[in-house]
């Protein structure tokens, strides 16, 4: 069975990072594994991965004819060499559930909005088409209503071609069926799976560091996160905040740091995030809208309490009280608070974070990865 991964997005943010994932861990002697993707900095990490084959395929656009017509060379070239009986041998090829090379099947997994429209103009060849939607949830929006309507339209006709449409979270799954997109029959639920960061050394004694991780954009909140600090800085003076990550708001939230004093170090792209993680005593996510959670899990894992919103599938991950505190995005009071009940409290910081440990492992990459061959094998 060959399996195309297609995303357009090339960054290292949360869908390309999913993919990644995918690609490295799927059973290569019963999937031939192939991404495609445009140039960028997620490409140099899909080619040192031994047996997957990559595609860099420029993707200005869901409607680019030059790319849908590259794109469609390059599966027309794969049917090709399947029905010749490679790139798998015949003897694999029937352990998998085929006869015969021709009956060789190709899946299209496209993830994202841009690369699911695109995939639309695939169909076409006989490839069965797979969806997981990383996004939408009824908290996203676009800044142009019309855009946005349009979208939504595309991704309900991405729906109807598509066998199956993985949602990442029962938020996004809610989202996808209430507003019709998508049919609950279609939909399955596949959380996003974190691999357990190699376990910290210790953090820093002497001082309280917490902090998010995430793209410097208007979905992730980080306003109210630094009017927040600003708040928190009244009882909590050398209290350190660090925001790892870049994006285009860069500018505009140094500002605001800077005009409410907030303080709050901006430490940009880091290579070892476990090993900044490692160093929090609090992880914080402020998102005004969030399809899963990536990094809160995976700060979770290394034992952190998180204090996130409630939005998405955030509250899917973290039980309030229990992993940490949910408080209601856009409203830096009740952050500020929830900052100072944990920051000052060393003994619920330390039951909190046991906990988060634990809850975790349920989103483990071994369980994505499972999940996703099983319904792989389902398509033939």
């Amino acid at each position: 069975m060959k399996v195309f991964q297609i995303i357009a997005d090339s960054s290292l943010s949360g869908g390309p990072l999913h993919v990644f994932d995918l690609a490295k861990n799927l059973n290569k002697k019963k999937f031939a594994i192939a991404v495609i993707c445009p140039s960028g900095p997620i490409v140099a990490k899909f080619q040192s991965l031994a047996g997957v084959k990559v595609y860099p395929v420029e993707l200005p656009s869901a409607f680019d004819k030059k790319a849908i017509l590259k794109i469609k060379e390059i599966i027309s070239s794969a049917k090709n060499s399947l029905r010749a009986g490679g790139p798998l041998s015949e003897p694999e090829l029937r352990s998998s559930g085929a006869s015969a090379p021709e009956e060789a099947k190709i899946i299209l997994h496209a993830h994202g909005t841009r690369a699911g429209i695109l995939a639309l103009k695939l169909t076409d060849l006989g490839v069965k088409l797979i969806y997981t939607e990383h996004l939408w949830t009824k908290d996203y929006h676009l800044k142009n209503m019309l855009r946005e309507k349009l979208q939504l339209w595309l991704l309900k006709k991405v729906a109807q071609k598509a066998v199956k449409i993985v949602a990442v979270s029962k938020a996004v799954r809610d989202f996808l069926f209430l507003t019709n997109i998508a049919q609950l029959p279609k939909l399955q639920v596949i959380y996003n799976g974190v691999e357990t960061p190699i376990a910290p050394t210790g953090r820093t004694k002497g001082k309280i560091i917490i902090g998010s991780v995430g793209s410097l954009n208007e979905h992730k909140g980080y306003e109210y996160l630094i009017a927040a600090v600003s708040q928190v800085r009244k009882d909590l003076p050398t209290l350190e905040v660090h925001i790892i990550g870049s994006g285009p708001l860069e500018k505009k939230l140094k500002s605001l740091n800077n005009k409410l004093k907030a303080d709050v170090k901006f430490i940009g792209h880091v290579d070892d995030l476990a090993g900044q993680l490692s160093q929090f005593a609090l992880y914080i996510q402020p998102s005004l809208s969030e399809s899963f959670g990536r990094t809160v899990v995976q700060a979770m894992a290394l034992g952190l309490p998180v204090i996130t919103t409630r939005v998405g599938g955030l509250g899917e991950i973290v039980r309030d009280k229990v992993e940490g505190l949910l408080v209601p995005p856009k409203n830096p009071q009740q952050l500020s608070w929830a900052i100072l009940i944990l920051a000052k409290n060393k003994k619920m910081r330390q039951n909190m974070g046991k906990a988060a440990k634990k809850r975790a492992e349920f989103f483990s990459l071994a369980k994505m990865v499972n999940q996703t061959e099983q319904l792989y094998e389902k398509m033939v």
